[in-house]
């Protein structure tokens, strides 16, 4: 029975303490007011269990935004770029750039393949996959030079029409 329990606790304190990903930006819809109010949400939330710090701050230029988070078991920079045109009657740009910077090798392997499933992505070459058209994104990964096990992936708005995305996006195999 002790061993159950103790199970139990180390199960329970594994799911706490394990991170998820902020979502994906990049499919042109999301401006900085909007992330800003998600990364303030897992701020906060990161203080509520304590075991994690999260935070953020702008560039200079105010076109781009930085999150980081780390816990016991791994850590991630998230850097969002502005760079898409404002849409019709507004003044504020929208995300196009999305890049995860993990600090450990087994996590961020994990997160590639629960991305390329989720997303839908498919393979277009070695190191770069596109999304369904819904998410409008292609991701490339990335190891970092200093150590080759730990990723970076980028993801990137896809600017294409409806019809010659789809039409690109069936000719590519499921990873």
């Amino acid at each position: 029975m002790k061993q159950l329990i103790v199970l139990m606790f180390v199960i329970f304190s594994l799911i706490l303490k394990s991170q998820s990903l902020p979502y994906f930006v990049t499919c042109g819809v999301y401006d900085k007011k909007t992330i800003l109010k998600e990364i303030n949400k897992e701020i906060k939330k990161s203080k509520k269990y304590n075991s994690e710090t999260a935070s953020f701050y702008e560039s200079k230029n105010g076109d781009t935004l930085f999150y980081f988070n780390k816990n016991d078991i791994e850590g991630f920079k998230v850097k969002y770029v502005f760079n898409l045109p404002p849409m019709e009657g507004d003044d504020v740009k929208y995300c196009g750039i999305q890049e995860f910077t993990f600090d450990c090798s087994p996590c961020s392997n994990k997160h590639l393949k629960d991305i390329i499933h989720s997303c839908g992505f498919r393979k277009l070459s070695e190191n770069k996959y596109l999304s369904n058209y819904s998410w409008k994104t292609d991701l490339e990964v990335i190891e970092q030079p200093e150590n080759k096990e730990c990723l970076v992936l980028i993801l990137h708005y896809v600017d294409k029409p409806k019809k010659e995305f789809k039409a690109l996006y069936n000719t590519l195999i499921k990873p």
